[in-house]
């Protein structure tokens, strides 16, 4: 609360603005501050009108002379704007190609490459070097790309790192990650927040790898003394304290990350219904066609991007990683979308969607931004099915208190709630129809409807993931690391 006494209110202005700016041992954050107004609550008086008009106008003409610089992703590690000038903006008539099948396409031929015999960097290795790999996390940025590739590292990006591109980037890593491969590992270098996955936890937490977290500054999300990490301010210290790679440490990883991902396709594609993995696919390739901003809700859609998200095309990518819950994803679209000046399309689940429906309201007169919700809609929580939770519903004891409190089963008609909130709204059954949707340019506000089934989630994640990682462990079979 700020305080009457004009002094008092100054120096407490003075602490919110130096909160919200950090300094060297504290990250920047939000800042809330309470201003108690004194009755009568609006302006009565003349000279009262004349200020608020005259401050106006030279608040209008300020920003008109000083536009602000590009926005930097909420949790950005490096102050690297989200969007770039380069990102096509219209959406009107783009030529597109985003898999009008919507089978998960072959990016690599289907064959698995011979080794390059040099890493994309061209740095030089040795015998003995390092066998360190690039985990970017929530917020990375690109950076964490470029330095990847002039490192010649094996860059392991989630979808919300923004640094999910370039030649260094590791296919279908997290099915890596479940393989002997893993245990190589000496070094990490660490980037951003990672989220999405245990096995990535795993492996910053190991005793015998040594963590290099290149921060400039203070983060939000990492409390001294939580993990054993030190702490870098540029990549260049990394680098330095990295010293040579192992000869052949990356071209094993793009080997056997495409491996992965080639197998990975090829079971999802013998399934003949749209599936979660299917649509993000679709997503992706669509953002990456018409530079959209993508969205990211929480749970299985995050995942299934993390999951399935070639890293070929550069996509700008926010996630409400904080405590990655699903409150807020249809108003954090919204914010995107106006503060960026970009069209959005958000990827989420049906629970996501109501449980933030209320920000689908935007008053008469208001800017109103260019949003496509791309919903899957299992009637619940799917992600519960693909952890422990889903084998405890397999013993039939326990079957309906798993679903009633895990798979939180809904009735909504999401055409009756698009009705009620002015928002246009699409069903899509099959490939086609999604196809369609699509390939017509993102305007206004729309909720495209994804009917899935969460019955045979299970074993779906199950094939796919299985086939991914035998196919990977074949080729390590035939290419041993050597010790």
């Amino acid at each position: 609360m700020v305080p009457d006494d004009q002094d008092a209110a100054a120096e407490a202005l003075r602490q919110a603005l130096a909160a919200a700016g950090g300094d060297a041992t504290t990250a920047p954050g939000p800042v809330h501050l309470n201003l108690a107004l004194r009755d009568p609550l609006y302006p009565w008086a003349e000279e009262d009108h004349v200020f608020l008009k005259n401050w106006a106008e030279d608040l209008a003409a300020e920003l008109a002379e000083d536009r602000p610089q590009p926005i930097a992703h909420p949790w950005a590690v490096f102050d690297e704007a989200l969007v770039t000038d380069n990102l096509e903006t219209d959406t009107s008539g783009l030529p597109r190609d985003i898999g009008r099948n919507f089978r998960i396409h072959d990016v690599h031929g289907g064959s698995i490459p011979a080794p390059l015999g040099e890493n994309p960097g061209k740095r030089p290795t040795t015998p003995d070097g390092a066998r360190a790999v690039v985990m970017a996390g929530d917020g990375a940025g690109p950076a964490a790309a470029r330095f990847a590739e002039e490192a010649g590292l094996p860059l392991m990006a989630e979808p919300s790192s923004n640094a999910r591109f370039g030649k260094s980037a590791v296919h279908s890593y997290q099915n890596v990650l479940e393989l002997d491969i893993v245990d190589y590992v000496d070094t990490v270098v660490l980037v951003g927040r990672p989220t999405l996955s245990r096995q990535v936890a795993a492996m910053l937490q190991r005793e015998d790898v040594r963590v290099l977290a290149v921060r400039p500054g203070p983060v939000p999300w990492f409390e001294e003394g939580r993990r054993d990490e030190q702490v870098v301010n540029t990549f260049q210290e990394a680098l330095e304290l990295l010293g040579p790679v192992r000869d052949g440490w990356f071209e094993l990883w793009e080997a056997t990350g495409i491996a992965a991902c080639d197998a990975l396709r090829t079971q999802a594609n013998s399934t003949p219904i749209l599936t979660g993995p299917h649509v993000a696919h679709a997503v992706w390739d669509a953002c990456a066609a018409d530079g959209a901003v993508l969205v990211a809700g929480s749970s299985n859609p995050i995942r299934d991007l993390d999951l399935v998200a070639w890293p070929d095309d550069p996509v700008a990518v926010v996630a409400n990683r904080g405590v990655s819950g699903i409150d807020g994803t249809v108003a954090t679209a919204h914010g995107v979308g106006l503060g960026t000046g970009r069209p959005v399309r958000v990827f989420l689940g049906d629970l996501t969607l109501l449980h933030d429906a209320g920000a689908l309201l935007v008053g008469e007169g208001e800017e109103v931004p260019d949003i496509q919700f791309v919903v899957l809609n299992d009637k619940g929580g799917g992600i519960f099915g693909k952890l422990e939770h889903g084998a405890v519903a397999e013993d039939e004891r326990y079957t309906g208190t798993v679903e009633r409190f895990f798979g939180t089963p809904h009735a909504v008609s999401l055409p009756d709630l698009c009705a009620a909130y002015g928002v246009e709204y699409s069903e899509a059954n099959t490939a086609i129809e999604l196809a369609a949707i699509f390939a017509a340019p993102l305007r206004g506000r729309r909720v495209i409807e994804i009917p899935i089934d969460r019955a045979g989630l299970r074993e779906f994640h199950k094939g796919i993931r299985g086939a991914a990682q035998d196919a990977a462990r074949e080729y390590l079979a035939k290419n041993p690391i050597k010790a």
